[in-house]
């Protein structure tokens, strides 16, 4: 127990000679103050570990060299890390990569979708409105068959029978359609 109190005294006086020397090294590499005492909390205890090993007139050079190879490690690491930031930033420059072109193009492609949709609901309206009902309800409401066949005052399997015949009168008549915008 002696020998380890021993030992303590001289890892303390080294730690109280060098602490401030440690911290302004790292400050000096990192430029930052928490960096800085992560750095020293860091080379003080691999002092502390490695204290028999190294040589008592070394101790200010290995402490030096420990402090600085940790801030140029950690800011090595930094450099990689991708922040929230720089991931907004990316999907911004990829966005603005995209040429002008490409933009119109997907716009186009959307309005086209757009009218498709609104001309095969007309014609399937005008074709049979209980069809169109039973379709939007089902489809685009997403409400359960069963009430549906409740509000519109018909057996599930009529339902079932009305939204075959409307599906396939859909694709008998846009399936062309569809697949050119596809």
């Amino acid at each position: 127990m002696s020998q380890k109190l021993s030992e303590n005294i001289d890892f303390n006086t080294a730690y109280d000679k060098y602490v401030n020397l440690v911290f302004k090294t790292a400050l000096n590499y990192s430029g930052d103050h928490y960096v800085a005492e992560e750095a020293s909390q860091y080379t003080f205890m691999q002092l502390y570990i490695q204290f028999e090993q190294i040589k008592r007139g070394n101790i200010k050079s290995w402490l030096i060299t420990t402090a600085k190879n940790y801030v140029l490690n950690y800011n090595e690491k930094v450099k990689w890390e991708l922040t929230d930031e720089n991931i907004v930033e990316l999907c911004d420059m990829r966005e603005a990569a995209r040429s002008t072109e490409e933009n119109v193009f997907i716009k186009t492609k959307e309005e086209k979708h757009t009218l498709l949709r609104k001309e095969i609901f007309t014609q399937l309206y005008q074709k049979n409105p209980r069809w169109w009902q039973a379709v939007v309800l089902a489809y685009i409401y997403e409400v359960p068959q069963e009430d549906i066949a409740v509000k519109m005052r018909i057996e599930l399997n009529a339902l079932y029978q009305m939204l075959y015949r409307a599906r396939k009168w859909i694709t008998k008549n846009y399936r062309e359609e569809f697949e050119k915008l596809i």
